[in-house]
């Protein structure tokens, strides 16, 4: 099954560096995909808060059953 690729030209924080109180944001890959032409990845803007934030989000996904 072929799916698209779609680029999202939604504004949002995370699509540019920013920053807060801890600091400034750095781009982070957070998934990618191969498909030839197609290829690309999908990144954030995230600051020292915000990563600690998100990574400990995805630990409490990872340790659901």
């Amino acid at each position: 099954m072929w799916v698209p690729l779609v680029r999202s030209s939604a504004v949002s924080k995370y699509n540019t560096p920013h920053t807060d109180e801890s600091g400034e944001s750095r781009e982070i890959v957070i998934a990618t995909c191969l498909a030839g032409k197609d290829s690309g990845k999908t990144t954030m803007h995230l600051t020292p808060k915000e990563e600690k934030e998100y990574n400990e989000g995805m630990a409490r996904l990872a340790e659901m059953d």
